[in-house]
């Protein structure tokens, strides 16, 4: 898991939030900013955490 670190500075870093299975990641981590996750819609799910792959992002993460 990786680590980030919001303040300049700061004598540690926070583990990188991860988006479970039924949700998605709506923003990649930087080395300053954590991960954003949303929930899958209604009635479609998602089988992998923090998928980055861009087809699997538009083909697979959210599937019925």
């Amino acid at each position: 898991q990786g680590r980030y670190q919001p303040e300049t500075g700061a004598r540690a870093c926070l583990l990188l939030t991860k988006c479970a299975a039924g949700s998605y990641e709506t923003l990649s981590p930087t080395a300053t900013h954590d991960r954003k996750c949303a929930d899958c819609p209604p009635g479609k799910h998602s089988r992998h955490a923090n998928a980055t792959d861009p087809d699997e992002m538009n083909r697979l993460l959210c599937r019925q």
